[in-house]
């Protein structure tokens, strides 16, 4: 079986504890992961680090893995998250994504699922 290249989006600082046991976990499973803070990560020097973040879903990443905490990270031009452009990112490629959240987030899923319809009428 080849390997998989596994994408891992999430607020750095807050979560580097989670992003280091999921790379492990990707790594014990004999795949490829991705992650912004190791070396091997692919950087284009002209390109800052949300758009190095952003081509890497979409030139490298297989599998997408999304890690939400309590953070919603830095924003960009267009109003989201560099994660939550990463995420928009994976969906448009099509690719599997796999979500996990903090259990306190859960409190707040039904804003998240009614946002989430409006957001989708925009896009029609």
């Amino acid at each position: 079986m080849s390997k998989v290249n596994v994408f891992v989006s999430s607020t750095c600082y807050d979560l580097s504890q989670v992003r280091n046991d999921i790379k492990q976990c990707i790594i014990d499973l004999g795949h490829n992961p991705i992650l912004s803070e190791l070396n091997d990560f692919p950087v284009n020097p002209n390109l800052n680090s949300s758009e190095n973040c952003i081509n890497a879903v979409k030139n490298e990443a297989d599998i997408f893995v999304l890690i939400i905490g309590d953070k919603y990270g830095s924003i960009l031009d267009s109003g989201k998250s560099i994660t939550n452009t990463e995420f928009l990112t994976a969906v448009e490629k099509g690719i599997p994504i796999y979500t996990f959240a903090k259990k306190e987030m859960l409190s707040i899923l039904p804003v998240w699922e009614k946002e989430s319809k409006h957001e989708s009428l925009r896009h029609c």
